[in-house]
């Protein structure tokens, strides 16, 4: 979660336990306190009523339902944010010099917004050529056009 605050907020009112919390958290009690002391002053209110266990003030029980929520949050942007980064490539082979002939005509404008990490690459050959591409696995997909004498 990138509020750090808020991170070492959530794991000390779930373990309710400085020692517990600071030791999950890889940090020092100490620094663990000054950022729940931070929090208090930022907020203006206590988070937690300090006896043996740490427990939470009406006001901390909100914050950490709040919280909780945030990570939530925080953890699907993140997931967002790398499935945009996982970029896969379609590559596809065809006869024409202008691949927008055949993207218009497949409407694959259409299936770009459908699939925004789908990165679609266009190689022209010649149709033996294309075909060993596609054998050989060079490409993924080869459009060919055939010739219909009959047609006027």
């Amino acid at each position: 979660m990138p509020n750090i605050s808020l991170d070492y907020f959530v794991a000390l009112a779930r373990t309710k336990s400085m020692t517990k919390a600071a030791a999950e958290l890889f940090t020092t009690q100490q620094n663990l306190s000054a950022y729940i002391k931070r929090l208090e002053e930022f907020y203006g209110l206590p988070l937690f009523i300090r006896r043996p266990r740490m427990e939470l003030t009406p006001f901390g029980e909100d914050l950490y339902h709040y919280a909780q929520q945030i990570q939530i949050t925080y953890d699907q942007i993140w997931e967002t944010a790398q499935s945009y980064k996982n970029v896969n490539e379609l590559h596809l082979g065809c006869r024409s010099a202008y691949p927008h002939d055949y993207s218009d005509w497949l409407s694959l404008g259409s299936f770009q917004q459908e699939h925004p990490n789908v990165k679609l690459i266009f190689y022209e050959y010649e149709s033996a050529e294309g075909i060993q591409r596609l054998l050989d696995q060079t490409i993924d997909f080869l459009f060919i056009g055939l010739y219909n004498a009959s047609i006027t």
